[in-house]
């Protein structure tokens, strides 16, 4: 819901505070260890957080919550993967996952333009507001090699989360963030600000 209100590399880096708040989940339902070395790198990510998000300065949107909202339920998410679902086939959790993401959209979907936004919110965020929108041919490709290509993530981060602890395989998604600015720029001619670099 962010993504057009928002620099990819912004909401992604943002999104991306998952890792951390996986390994405290972890630490503190799991009982998974956290070394020395990983409460360095949750203070240093947290600290990174800060300036991607800049709470309190001028520049600060509510908007920017959203990633990190959503990455909160992403780390709930993976936790209970570990905590609950070790010994489930990640073909059934990625069914399940997915089915709830279809559900969910859907219902948005189908609610957004009947909840009484202003006129000044409609036209400030019609992503969120306008309801469904004509799909198109290209739009129909872009969203089936979308599917296809988070299906076979998903699998392999669900096999990954159930064979190992999960503080251990939450930092290499940080991969993703060395991708996201390099995308916009490219498709957007974005370039990511000072502190949101400082902060990834």
């Amino acid at each position: 819901a962010s993504l057009p209100l928002l620099p990819l590399s912004q909401a992604a880096a943002t999104y991306f505070t998952g890792p951390l708040i996986i390994t405290l989940m972890a630490a503190a339902l799991l009982g998974e260890p956290i070394g020395p070395r990983r409460i360095v790198a949750v203070i240093a990510g947290f600290a990174g957080v800060l300036c991607i998000v800049r709470p309190g300065m001028a520049d600060f949107q509510p908007v920017a919550l959203l990633p990190l909202l959503a990455a909160v339920f992403y780390a709930a998410g993976i936790v209970l993967t570990r905590w609950r679902c070790r010994d489930e086939s990640n073909y059934a959790l990625s069914a399940v996952h997915n089915s709830v993401y279809i559900a969910v959209g859907i219902a948005g979907v189908a609610l957004a333009p009947l909840l009484p936004w202003s006129d000044a919110t409609r036209a400030e965020w019609p992503f969120l507001t306008g309801g469904w929108l004509p799909l198109t041919a290209f739009a129909l490709v872009l969203m089936l090699v979308t599917a296809g290509t988070h299906l076979v993530g998903v699998l392999c981060s669900v096999r990954a989360y159930q064979l190992e602890d999960a503080s251990r395989i939450a930092p290499f998604e940080y991969a993703y963030l060395l991708v996201m600015p390099v995308y916009d720029i490219l498709l957007w001619g974005h370039w990511p600000e000072p502190l949101t670099l400082a902060g990834m």
